[in-house]
């Protein structure tokens, strides 16, 4: 970081810091000492290699000028030093593959404390497999170069507006249409029952009230959505109470079936109050993808399929949604990534979703569809 700080910044007025902190005391002294094998520097490009380390034997090591510019020293992220955090003192906070090993309330404190130790706008680093969903609503998810990242809201807990910043360009591809099978109604009509006993059960510990009126909405709406009444199923929902406009799960379900329906504007609308309630949503962000495939912005849909993956790792059908986009642009490795990676999560996916998310189709249809796209890409590889 300190290297890549002094590569990109050419303004002598800025002052850049650098704390780095753990709690093992061998890490730390390791950390100082700032001598890198062959290996450790494997994916370092050579001429910054030979701009800022010297060989020392079979080691590097590091220059002196960039060494003195971290400061290395001991702490525990999961204790409240006040010394650590300071409130508002950091510009970005790198945690990286750590908070992954807390229990989750040691997490929520902890991504609390960092919270709160950054500035209004400042930048928030995690781990590929770490997520703030469910932990943290005090941040904007972003995504750019690849990568996604955090920004700490201007407000602490003002529960504003989820922002996405996208940037790609992918094409995308239709599914096929399967015909549907007995089986797949019985299946649906559990499910059915499955997610308005879910939602109710969820709404109980809110507020009773709403549990009699969108409970009954939305197990209506299911209702109708398994027997592919679709009109029907969205008058359902429109037609539900007022305060059911802000719930979060009669939104997600009138969202879908507005794409069913091809009111695209209209899913959308949706979605975007549904993220400023939950920002973190994955569902909507699916939702968001099959509007932007349909408007002919294809990277855009690929981006929030990447957005709902990211944000819930067991979700199948963006990484079948992905696949399918990367396939048709000609990208056969990461569509045979992705749906490969579909498969995996179909086998286990759980039937709730395949009623709203699937699009009629069983979960044997739905494997059926990778495992051919798979094979496609294989052949023509």
């Amino acid at each position: 970081m300190a290297i890549v700080a002094r590569e990109t910044v050419a303004d002598p007025s800025w002052e850049i810091e650098i704390r780095a902190v753990d709690l093992n005391p061998a890490a730390l002294e390791k950390a100082g000492r700032a001598r890198y094998s062959a290996w450790a520097l494997r994916e370092t490009p050579i001429d910054i290699r030979s701009k800022w380390f010297r060989a020392d034997g079979h080691d590097f090591v590091l220059d002196d000028a960039v060494r003195a510019a971290v400061k290395i020293e001991p702490a525990n992220l999961a204790g409240d030093d006040p010394n650590l955090w300071q409130a508002a003192h950091y510009d970005v906070i790198f945690c990286r593959n750590v908070l992954m090993y807390f229990a989750p309330d040691q997490m929520r404190a902890a991504i609390s404390r960092i919270a709160a130790s950054l500035a209004p706008g400042g930048y928030l680093f995690l781990g590929h497999a770490e997520t703030l969903r469910g932990i943290s609503d005090d941040f904007h998810l972003c995504h750019t170069h690849d990568t996604f990242y955090y920004r700490r809201k201007k407000q602490l807990g003002s529960g504003c507006p989820q922002d996405i910043d996208i940037k790609s360009a992918v094409k995308t591809a239709e599914l096929p249409a399967i015909a549907l099978t007995t089986a797949w109604v019985d299946t649906i009509r559990q499910a059915s029952e499955r997610v308005a006993a879910l939602v109710a059960a969820a709404k109980a510990v809110e507020s009773p009230k709403q549990v009699r009126t969108n409970g009954w909405a939305l197990k209506s709406a299911l209702d109708l959505l398994r027997h592919e009444r679709f009109g029907e199923a969205l008058d359902c929902v429109r037609g539900g109470p007022p305060e059911a406009e802000d719930d979060p799960d009669v939104l997600l379900v009138k969202a879908m079936l507005l794409s069913h329906s091809g009111e695209l504007a209209a899913a959308e609308d949706a979605c975007r109050r549904l993220l400023q309630i939950d920002g973190l949503n994955a569902g909507a962000h699916y939702v968001l993808a099959l509007c932007r495939e349909h408007a002919g912005q294809r990277g855009r849909a690929m981006e929030h399929d990447r957005i709902a993956a990211h944000l819930d790792p067991g979700f199948a059908m963006p990484r079948l949604h992905c696949g399918l986009l990367a396939r048709h642009a000609g990208d056969r490795a990461g569509a045979r990534r992705e749906l490969q990676q579909a498969l995996v999560l179909l086998q286990r996916e759980d039937v709730s979703r395949l009623l709203l998310f699937g699009g009629g189709f069983t979960r044997d249809a739905l494997i059926g569809i990778c495992q051919s796209a798979v094979a496609e890409c294989e052949e023509r590889s």
